[in-house]
């Protein structure tokens, strides 16, 4: 027995030692996109991302992720400052390939936490003026230029329409820290809106994050302008969370099947045959209760 438990504690540290040097880490994830007044939308994926380069640590440093989040949403606009205008929104995203980094060390706000910060969003939103079923539309591509403009990258995507309707998508690039927006308000002035994202290691320290149980998220601000005097502010907010990968759960599996057999070879070259557990047998009970 004290083989076996030998055994099992260098499974599990083996276990360990594999996640805390992985150069890879599973995750899953949501990406949401919250439009002011329409209700937000998520869409939930999976994948495997490149984390820290090739070096290993728990501290995140760097960020690399391919793709993994991708859906289509149509929803009802009912907000009556929009049902002239628009009838629904078909909200169609597509998570691309980019890179972020550096995570660390912190910088003061508002200046960039992220140099490497493009990690675009393709896709599409389609402005679905009279049919809620969406069979015309204005289509706004979420990125151009090969995602290096647009949702995930910054900048100001113009999209010409119907007659002479023009429609624009402005975005900043990702931050895991405070994105700001200013927003029009019914008065003719301007208010600021946050959002704000984070680093949480497993045991509720963002020096943990490059590890299974580590999550962040990822703010962009997002605005939508209309000539028809369509406007729609808000943010898109990307979530994930490093899951174990399949591999951990087998090799531990493994290991304790293998520790098993070598217990009971070690059980047949000892007694001639391994040991069968029998139920305890009950004191007989005294007096007459």
């Amino acid at each position: 027995m004290k083989r076996i438990a030998i055994g099992i504690v260098l499974a599990l540290l083996v276990c360990r030692t594999s996640e805390v040097a992985a150069k890879e880490l599973a995750w899953q994830g949501t990406l949401a996109v919250e439009l002011e007044p329409l209700d937000p939308i998520h869409f939930r994926g999976s994948g495997v991302a490149t984390v820290n380069g090739s070096g290993s640590g728990l501290q995140l440093t760097r960020l690399r992720v391919a793709g993994g989040i991708a859906g289509s949403t149509t929803i009802p606009v009912t907000d009556p400052d929009l049902t002239a205008t628009l009838a629904s929104i078909r909200v169609s995203p597509q998570l691309g390939t980019g890179t972020l980094s550096p995570f660390w060390p912190i910088e003061p706000w508002p200046d960039p936490q992220l140099v490497e910060n493009v990690l675009p969003v393709g896709g599409a939103i389609r402005l679905c003026s009279f049919d809620p079923g969406c069979s015309s539309a204005q289509i706004l591509p979420l990125t151009l230029n090969d995602g290096r403009t647009g949702i995930g990258a910054g900048g100001l995507i113009p999209v010409g329409g119907f007659g002479n309707l023009r429609v624009s998508i402005a975005a900043d690039p990702w931050t895991v820290y405070t994105a700001a927006l200013t927003v029009d308000t019914l008065f003719g002035g301007t208010a600021v809106r946050f959002a704000t994202g984070w680093l949480h290691g497993p045991s509720s320290f963002s020096t943990s994050v490059a590890r299974v149980g580590g999550a962040l998220q990822l703010v962009t601000p997002v605005e939508i302008r209309a000539d028809t005097g369509l406007y729609l502010p808000g943010f898109s907010k990307l979530t994930i969370v490093f899951t174990p990968e399949p591999s951990h759960p087998v090799l531990l599996g493994s290991g304790l099947l293998a520790l098993v057999g070598l217990g009971n070879l070690h059980a047949r070259r000892t007694h001639g045959r391994p040991r069968r557990l029998r139920a305890p047998t009950r004191p007989p009970r005294s007096g007459s209760g």
